[in-house]
């Protein structure tokens, strides 16, 4: 007996709900209109921003003159040429840098009663896994520097370093002669 209450309770609620289900769609109308949850919109991207490169760091004795430093004479900027091979970043130049200041040592040993500064540009290249210095031409010096340039230009070119990218740049290494 108490299966067929359940049964015809059951069956009540289902024709129930339909019914009511029929006459709220009558009462109030049709379907309802379908919403898009994500109408198509125009893309508004933000302007970009224009590249801004951070001043270099300062190294001191590696090449970079330090913030506050008096110039000695005139020091022309780094110059980048337009080349067809690709330039080398900053880590490179950093190596390069290292390799000629260890290769021009013995130019500066014997430099007692001297003092100036010696300008050197220099073409730096890296291919193969190596990176070297394709040309290295002094092209300003100031105070007594003997033949030094010379020297620093001949010893700059044996420099090498090992460096994995391809590239090719130019730049201009202050040496202090003391």
């Amino acid at each position: 007996m108490s299966s067929k209450l359940f049964l015809v309770a059951g069956a009540s609620l289902l024709v129930g709900g339909g019914l009511g289900a029929f006459v709220t769609q009558t009462i109030y109308g049709g379907h309802a209109q379908r919403v898009d949850p994500s109408p198509d919109r125009p893309l508004k991207c933000p302007e970009p921003k224009p590249c801004i490169c951070p001043p270099p760091v300062d190294c001191g004795e590696n090449g970079v003159v330090p913030d506050g430093a008096e110039p000695v004479g005139e020091i022309a900027a780094i110059e980048v040429p337009d080349t067809s091979r690709p330039g080398l970043p900053a880590s490179a130049l950093g190596l390069a840098t290292k390799a000629v200041r260890d290769a021009i040592a013995p130019c500066l040993i014997d430099t007692e009663g001297l003092g100036g500064n010696v300008l050197l540009r220099l073409t730096v290249t890296a291919t193969g896994g190596q990176g070297w210095i394709r040309t290295a031409e002094v092209t300003k010096t100031s105070g007594e520097v003997a033949d030094v340039p010379e020297c620093v230009s001949a010893y700059a070119r044996r420099a090498k370093f090992d460096f994995e990218t391809e590239g090719e740049t130019e730049l201009q290494l202050p040496i202090k002669v003391q």
